[in-house]
């Protein structure tokens, strides 16, 4: 999967979506909404 190609910095806030990637929640989130 490729969302998000920004790194993670300490404070980020991540999430792990089922196919058990990590990315930042707020472009998860943008992506998921866009591909429903």
């Amino acid at each position: 999967c490729v969302i998000c190609c920004v790194e993670y910095k300490r404070g980020d806030r991540l999430i792990t979506l089922p196919c058990q990637h990590l990315y930042h929640a707020d472009c998860a989130t943008r992506w998921l909404q866009i591909r429903k």
